[in-house]
């Protein structure tokens, strides 16, 4: 995973089209494209995301609704940890085309010994 792209938070400019976050625990990206956000979330070697913490994305801006079933879970490679990642589409509304949107990112990373609650804003600008 290019981690050039893992650098931007709500503290800095968001470039057209790409925007994440990263600690020690996960890896956050965003990308905006057309009509659709879509946000990837990975976890690192030894944690995996908590079934039992939805993991949620609520934007700031008005436009359809996240669906859930859409979400594409990532299964874990090299360690039996179960779900590893997730990919969550977004629906922008075509309004928004070259403007800046964002909202808040909720999961919990775990390991064998603890569980930590993440929520992460995040904001990209959508591509034109």
């Amino acid at each position: 995973m290019g981690l050039a792209l893992v650098a931007l938070l709500l503290t800095g400019a968001p470039d057209a089209g790409a925007a994440g976050y990263e600690d020690a625990q996960t890896v956050v990206i965003a990308t905006a494209k057309g009509s659709q956000l879509l946000i990837e979330v990975s976890v690192k070697a030894g944690f995996h995301l908590n079934d039992d913490y939805p993991i949620n994305f609520k934007p700031d801006f008005e436009g359809p609704k996240v669906d859930k079933k859409a979400m594409t879970i990532v299964p874990c490679l090299g360690h039996p940890e179960g779900r590893c990642g997730v990919k969550i589409p977004v629906p922008v509304p075509p309004s928004l085309k070259g403007q800046l949107v964002s909202g808040t990112l909720a999961f919990a990373a775990c390991d064998a010994d603890v569980c930590l609650i993440k929520k992460v804003p995040l904001a990209v600008r959508v591509e034109r």
